[in-house]
């Protein structure tokens, strides 16, 4: 009897790992906070908008990608109204890697890569995960066909916001 596919963990990219793109928000909203005290409504509203789409690319961003571990295997999938998933079972593994520039590591991010072992496909990338150990982790418990202690899914506070 085979045993079913269990999540182990369930993730999207960090909000934090946004940073830059909220940040040019908050700089566009106090122009045009300062402009509109002016006779300059046009860049007023025009600062405003960028704002908002500021805001909106960056919870976009994180909305748009799903990342999981289960024991049997690793998907990302990525898109809104059109979706892309990727999967790479832990048989055809070759390793998982944790990549950090500084700044993930200022911000306690990381990227966790799944490199296959076909040398013509590309890793699976887990992008910006905060907590980034536990995720590798997770993975290679699941690689060595072990479950956390209590066989439910763990979320780490990218999974969370």
């Amino acid at each position: 009897m085979v045993s079913p596919e269990k999540l182990l963990w369930r993730g999207r990219p960090a909000l934090r790992a946004a940073l830059f793109e909220l940040s040019s928000a908050a700089v566009l909203a106090v122009l045009a906070g300062l402009l509109l005290g002016t006779e300059r409504p046009v860049p007023a509203s025009v600062c405003a908008a960028s704002a908002l789409a500021a805001v909106l690319a960056a919870v976009l961003r994180r909305l748009r990608r799903d990342y999981r571990i289960t024991s049997e295997r690793l998907r990302a999938r990525e898109g809104l109204l059109l979706h892309t998933t990727r999967e790479l079972e832990f048989d055809a593994l070759e390793r998982l890697d944790l990549r950090r520039s500084l700044s993930q590591r200022l911000l306690g991010l990381g990227d966790v890569l799944g490199v296959p072992k076909a040398p013509d496909a590309g890793p699976l990338l887990f992008e910006d995960v905060a907590d980034p150990e536990t995720v590798l982790d997770a993975a290679r418990r699941a690689r060595r066909g072990r479950t956390c202690d209590d066989g439910q899914a763990q979320q780490t506070p990218a999974a969370a916001g």
